[in-house]
């Protein structure tokens, strides 16, 4: 009768080598596995930064229609300037945001524009995204820049800023 040790050698292999070839599969399975959640996790996560960011993107349009009205309603200088303020770092946010979402950023984990359907939306969808968030940039930019003691005329850029902001909400 042949023993366990004589069958592993007539086929070449002896039980330990056997065992070494088994774990050694099983190492390599196991690596390929970790390589593949790994780049599953990166994408995942880059993912997660453009979601965030674009969250932000809806609440900083708020910020900057309610900014725009306060703003507009501002009864003493000191208060306006305050307000201008807080108008002026929040817009400078939502263009910064604008550019990295369109270009992407490696500092803050944001890939570039590759996404043809997204693309679209951005930039052959009729208003595109892309026009719609410099009309509403410029808009507050014309807010800013008015005078003190024509901004409580200024009501149609402010209206115009609420209607985009809206608008950039839809889509």
């Amino acid at each position: 009768m042949k023993t366990n040790k004589t069958l592993f050698k007539v086929r070449g292999l002896t039980l330990k080598q056997g065992y070494i070839l088994a774990l050694g599969l099983i190492f390599i399975l196991s690596s390929f596995k970790y390589v593949a959640m790994e780049a599953l996790v990166v994408k995942q996560d880059s993912a997660s930064v453009v979601i965030n960011i674009s969250g932000r993107q809806r609440m900083l349009s708020q910020r900057i229609a309610f900014f725009s009205s306060a703003y507009r309603e501002a009864r003493t200088p000191e208060v306006h300037d305050a307000i201008g303020l807080d108008l002026i770092a929040a817009i400078d946010e939502f263009e910064s945001n604008h550019t990295d979402l369109i270009a992407g950023n490696a500092a803050r984990g944001l890939p570039a524009l590759t996404n043809e359907a997204v693309y679209d939306v951005y930039y052959n969808q009729q208003p595109s995204l892309d026009v719609l968030v410099k009309e509403y940039v410029q808009a507050v930019h014309a807010v800013l820049d008015a005078p003190l003691r024509h901004i409580r005329g200024f009501h149609g850029a402010c209206d115009h800023l609420h209607r985009w902001r809206t608008h950039l909400e839809r889509t």
